[in-house]
């Protein structure tokens, strides 16, 4: 019985979301599986996890599936867009992309290397690890990218961003684009 429930509980697996420990996942495991009145200890976690070929990994993404009929949904839209192109005579060049990333300006890693035994580990940093930049990219339907608008949430000016000829570096305390565009 046992090896039964076990089975189904690895081919369940795939199901888990990500947990920050073992003994987390597979009381995960053990729930999508209905298994009630089972302990698991950490030797046991840690030799199901081997023997079914899991590890615990660091999230490297996330995201939501698709409804079904997204695929329906897209092409409806593509159809309706190419129409309005053509009903208001737009060209290639009159057509733009947006799109909008934010990111840490020194963004520190949760790993470095460190000698073994060492209690405490320190990056080095510039000192600008909680500055967060938000830069909007444009280009047009024919291919011609524009400048890369960059804006600093704060006053100062900071002198190690280096200026790029292709940005247009803001230094707003807001954050905001609209009153740039």
């Amino acid at each position: 019985m046992i090896n039964d429930q076990q089975n189904h509980t690895a081919a369940t697996c795939a199901d888990v979301s990500p947990s920050t420990s073992a003994a987390a996942a597979s009381k995960e495991i053990l729930t999508l599986a209905e298994i009630k009145k089972f302990r698991a200890s950490y030797g046991w976690c840690r030799r199901f996890m081997h023997r079914y070929r899991f590890s615990m990994r660091r999230i490297s993404g996330s995201g939501r599936s698709f409804k079904p009929d997204t695929p329906i949904i897209i092409a409806k839209y593509l159809r309706e867009i190419r129409e309005l192109i053509r009903e208001h005579g737009f060209t290639d060049d009159e057509i733009f992309n947006f799109d909008e990333s934010s990111f840490y300006m020194d963004a520190v890693g949760a790993y470095t290397v460190a000698q073994k035994g060492s209690r405490k580990t320190y990056a080095k940093t510039t000192g600008h690890e909680k500055v967060r930049l938000s830069c909007l990219m444009c280009a047009t339907a024919s291919g011609k990218k524009l400048k890369i608008l960059c804006v600093v949430p704060r006053k100062k000016r900071i002198a190690a961003l280096e200026e790029n000829p292709d940005m247009v570096i803001i230094y707003e305390t807001k954050g905001i684009y609209f009153k740039f565009i």
